[in-house]
């Protein structure tokens, strides 16, 4: 903006036209733009990854003079749909992992390369456990370099200047000019009163993102597994003659909806699969019961429950 700010400019307004075109084109959507940032969201984290991959491929083909050198962060997870506008802590993230990007690359949460692995043929580092700003738990990062998309070692030796780190960590930045140490310091500012504004906003709490495993991995869960064996032998004990106590097979049949509802869950990517199967261990437990009142106080619960899975089943996660 210093040397050339109409430049600059239609250079930015190209690139948020590019990622625009992309982002549609592997069933996401644009949610917001702002400075020469963008905030995407997609239903497939297969196409989010490819579309970041696209992305970066794209400016690698711009003249080395003129090209607008992008980090991007990619994660999965719950979000809170408000209108048009997204909030929760898998938005925090995926703006926290954008930073820790090397220009040209990408960088993913654990969650993502576990879902993603070797499907889309990009190169992932194992760059350990880090503390992002505001995230209550380390978050394991993958990275992509720039190489793997066509950058040239020459476009991507200068510095990194992470946005989110302070003024003092900025001047120890190897020597980085002092037009870029201001700008890094003036993005931080920005960064920072946007998150505050957000969070005044919301007039919803925000809860932290709940990462599902894939289906095979929750196979051999020890927790899935002995959940699963323990609810079939209190299913099992009524009618074996093991005990006469109803409460033992509506627990199994409640730990069974669960450790289902987990399954299906995963399977579906639907969030309120979890619930609906707990109200059908509910329901179908309470037969084993032989109080007429706790057996209808049962079927309330199970009324509950089917009415939260309801709710919550339109969203993904």
């Amino acid at each position: 903006m210093g040397r050339d700010d109409e430049a600059t400019t239609r250079r930015v307004v190209a690139f948020h036209r590019e990622v625009r075109t992309l982002v549609d084109g592997h069933g996401g959507r644009v949610v917001k733009t702002g400075g020469d940032s963008v905030f995407g969201q997609f239903d497939s984290i297969i196409e989010a990854v490819q579309c970041a991959a696209a992305i970066q491929r794209r400016q690698a083909e711009e003249p080395e003079d003129g090209r607008l050198m992008a980090r991007i962060g990619v994660h999965v997870g719950d979000v809170i749909v408000e209108g048009e506008d997204l909030y929760g802590d898998g938005v925090n993230i995926a703006a926290r992992l954008e930073p820790l990007a090397d220009p040209g690359g990408i960088a993913v949460s654990e969650a993502v390369y576990l879902e993603v692995g070797n499907r889309v043929g990009l190169p992932f580092a194992d760059d350990g456990a880090q503390r992002l700003k505001n995230i209550e738990r380390p978050v394991r990062v993958y990275r992509v370099p720039p190489s793997a998309f066509g950058f040239s070692d020459s476009a991507t030796n200068p510095p990194a200047i992470p946005r989110d780190l302070g003024l003092e960590d900025l001047m120890r930045g190897v020597g980085a000019p002092a037009e870029k140490v201001l700008g890094a310091v003036s993005e931080a500012v920005e960064a920072r009163l946007r998150d505050r504004a957000s969070r005044r906003r919301s007039p919803i709490r925000i809860d932290r993102a709940r990462q599902v495993p894939s289906p095979a991995a929750l196979l051999i869960r020890p927790s899935f597994l002995v959940q699963t064996a323990l609810g079939v032998f209190l299913l099992l004990a009524r009618t074996t003659g093991w005990t006469k106590n109803g409460v033992n097979p509506l627990i199994g049949c409640i730990l069974l909806g669960m450790a289902d509802g987990a399954l299906a869950e995963s399977v579906t990517r639907r969030r309120g699969m979890r619930a609906l199967c707990i109200a059908v261990g509910l329901a179908g437990g309470a037969f084993f019961l032989g109080n007429e009142v706790m057996r209808v106080l049962v079927w309330l619960l199970a009324v509950v429950a089917f009415g939260t899975g309801l709710q919550r089943f339109g969203t993904r996660v």
